[in-house]
């Protein structure tokens, strides 16, 4: 078996997921040289009853109850045959040719651990004007080349880290990761959660590795569509989004660097793509000749500062666990 597709679900949406199906059921790679799982993470109607995979000879109904992407994704590497896997979320629609164009350049680089592609965006409505430089924090991302490198720290993750939505790793070194990840409460805390939007699971998973000495990357060859519903495209979701980013975030730089939460400020810099519109806004700005004052970007700011505290207190409990053995 030469790979191994995984998509992890919790009460998906039934039209995203039948898009989902059908985008992998018309993948060009011979059906015999993959197989399917589909991770059923606690949802309210079980999958196995509702979804025909039989069109798949090496497709799997497999039922995860430990509500989170991470414990799910577990699952599926655990579960999996293939040599390498691809992570597939329910709300991602493949290029035919993306598990043949996968294991391509797999084969093709071998010094690379995992990667991936463009993710565009398919709004069920049109994003308002306020999205403008933010797209990146709802996994879109526009590949015009190729670049990869191994990386010491999460310095440089992005430029070149790979969307959880749709990555391609070798699976031995996925299986390393889970087997690692299963051991730390505060890994395992990351990744999506019922309501919760913590995050960076997959950024943990790609700093391993290069921890393992390979590359992780990106390339414009690779393409998927993301579903984007409208909740997700409201002012009070991205806020909701941008705490929990900087939650995940801040407890990721704790469990990899050693860095504790910096509470002293509000305005400490936010993580990975918020950067990267930060930037853009303060060029933008000086290009008008204008001071931009946006009460928006203030409300982020404190949601920031709010995940920040959070992780904090997570982390300090976590080593008061330790400390006391309970």
């Amino acid at each position: 078996m030469q790979t191994s597709v995984i998509i992890c679900t919790h009460n998906p949406r039934e039209n995203y997921l039948r898009r989902v199906l059908q985008a992998i059921e018309s993948q060009t790679l011979p059906k015999e040289k993959w197989e399917l799982l589909l991770i059923d993470n606690g949802s309210s109607k079980p999958l196995a009853s509702e979804w025909n995979l039989s069109w798949q000879p090496n497709a799997r109904h497999i039922r995860e109850e430990e509500l989170g992407l991470t414990p799910a994704r577990i699952r599926g590497i655990r579960e999996a045959h293939g040599e390498n896997l691809i992570f597939v979320d329910d709300d991602n629609v493949l290029a035919e040719d993306y598990l043949s164009v996968a294991l391509d350049l797999l084969e093709v680089h071998p010094w690379i651990g995992a990667l991936g592609g463009s993710t565009i965006g398919e709004f069920e409505v049109p994003p308002e004007s306020w999205w403008e430089g933010r797209l990146e924090n709802l996994a879109i991302l526009d590949v015009k080349k190729e670049a990869w490198a191994c990386l010491a720290g999460m310095a440089g993750l992005d430029l070149f880290t790979p969307c959880g939505a749709g990555m391609v790793i070798r699976r031995n070194i996925a299986a390393g990761w889970a087997e690692t990840i299963s051991k730390d409460p505060l890994k395992l805390g990351l990744g999506r959660k019922g309501n919760s939007l913590t995050g960076y699971d997959d950024t943990d998973m790609v700093l391993f590795v290069c921890s393992k000495g390979l590359s992780i990357g990106r390339f414009p060859q690779l393409s998927l569509k993301h579903l984007i519903p409208r909740r997700r495209l409201q002012k009070d979701y991205f806020i909701k989004l941008t705490e929990g980013n900087a939650t995940s975030c801040a407890i990721l730089q704790y469990v990899r660097e050693g860095i504790i939460p910096n509470l002293s400020t509000e305005t400490t810099p936010p993580c990975l793509s918020e950067r990267v519109f930060l930037s853009y806004k303060k060029f933008r700005a000086i290009l008008r000749n204008v001071k931009l004052v946006d009460p928006f970007e203030e409300e982020l700011q404190k949601a920031r500062f709010r995940g920040k505290q959070k992780a904090f207190q997570i982390i300090e409990e976590h080593k008061n666990t330790i400390k006391t053995g309970r």
